[in-house]
């Protein structure tokens, strides 16, 4: 800390409460004051760039990516978009603290395993495994769109690719998205109207996560 005042030329704003801001409260003020989003996304690429070169995140997903793509793609541009997307790429691909948890995992077989327990109470701590897992598809996917408008053609193939990955947890006997152990079969103890804390499910069951 040097005591100094900086002035950037815009609003400084804290992180937003991305999960689950950016499916509703982001798009809104988006709307209708969009100054304020703007100086929002430049207030996190500027941490961005000061974290290592890791975009902010909140609890399960990876969603400043897909605030930045949505906001850009509704024509908000006054900010540095590849800026932004050094660091959302960054968050996508390349683990470290401040990025994706269990990311080298989530790139290694497209999916989050979870430990196998029975009789899990509401309270225990786990991954939220499958919650990350379709989180993560959906931020993959919003990369891609900031890959695209930038003619990176190559991670946006990659990133295309990956979004498929929220396919790899659905389980067709059951109907549900569902929690994998590490050799990849599905976890024994599972109800559907369970009100999971974090295993398997971030404060879910598996009808949330349809």
């Amino acid at each position: 800390v040097r005591g100094e005042v900086v002035n950037n030329g815009f609003h400084y704003y804290t992180d937003p409460s991305f999960w689950d801001d950016y499916r509703n409260k982001l798009v809104l003020i988006g709307m209708i004051s969009p100054d304020v989003t703007t100086d929002i996304i430049r207030s996190i690429i500027d941490k961005g760039e000061k974290r290592d070169g890791y975009m902010p995140t909140f609890f399960h997903g990876d969603h400043a990516s897909t605030f930045i793509s949505g906001s850009w793609l509704r024509g908000l541009h006054d900010f540095d978009l590849e800026r932004a997307y050094k660091l959302i790429l960054k968050n996508a691909t390349v683990p470290g603290k401040g990025g994706r948890r269990y990311l080298d995992e989530y790139m290694e077989r497209g999916w989050i395993a979870e430990k196998d327990t029975v009789n899990v109470p509401t309270w225990d701590e786990y991954k939220g495994a499958v919650t990350k897992t379709q989180e993560y598809a959906y931020d993959d996917y919003a990369v891609a769109l900031v890959a695209k408008e930038l003619g990176d053609e190559a991670n946006y193939k990659l990133m295309m690719e990956r979004s498929n990955n929220y396919k790899t947890l659905f389980d067709p006997s059951t109907g549900f998205w569902r929690g994998k152990i590490d050799d990849g079969s599905w976890i024994q103890d599972f109800d559907p109207y369970y009100p999971y804390y974090q295993y398997m499910y971030r404060e879910a069951n598996a009808w949330n996560a349809l």
